[in-house]
Formats: C-alpha cells, structure tokens, sequence
C-alpha cells in the first residue's frame, strides 16, 4: 500500500521515526502507545521505503520532554532537518524525505 504522495524520488531518501514517551513508567505501562510508534516503522515501508532506509530515534524513551539538554534523540531529530547547520549530516544532503512521530505536538518542546 503506498501514497500517490510519495513519488520514486522520495524513496531514494532515508525515512525516520522518533519514538518517546515522558517517564519511565509510562515506557512499562502504555505498551499500546509504544506498539503504535514503533508501527510507524512498518507504514513507512508499506510507503515503499526498504527497511534498511528507516531510521528509528529510541534514545529519548522515558525522558521528560520539559527541557531538550539531556534528550540526545531530539538533538538528533533536530540536526536532521537543520540543513543550514550541519550540511554534513545525511539529512542535509538531501537524503532523508520522510520524519514520522506520533503525537508530534510533543515534539514542540
């Protein structure tokens, strides 16, 4: 199943999916959000994307999203899509289309 959105140029980028959740507790107790995030993973190859082209930012799990200084998967997030700063990252030189998270307003802070 894939997106008349998604054209073959697209394909020919890498895809990643951040997946976080804001306490340790919530990692145990809310397997259903985490299952969902890490389906991401599987929409994006439903898209057309091949597994190896996916990439998944996990290293913020159970981390409070009230400051970014100690949330290394967000640092890394970001520097994806900051072209201007970091022309060296594979973001940068056109080789990731496609940032997929769940509840992206999260993303905000």
């Amino acid at each position: 199943m894939g997106s008349e959105l998604v054209k073959p140029h697209h394909l020919q980028r890498r895809a990643v999916i951040y997946v976080r959740q804001s306490t340790p507790h919530q990692v145990l107790t809310n397997q259903e959000s985490l299952r969902l995030q890490y389906a991401l993973q599987h929409r994006a190859r439903e898209f057309g994307w091949h597994e190896a082209e996916i990439d998944v930012i996990d290293s913020d799990l159970g981390m409070s999203g009230a400051a970014v200084d100690h949330r290394q998967g967000f640092k890394e997030l970001v520097r994806s899509g900051n072209a201007r700063r970091n022309r060296h990252h594979p973001v940068n030189r056109g080789h990731v289309v496609s940032c997929t998270a769940l509840w992206s307003v999260s993303l905000s802070s």
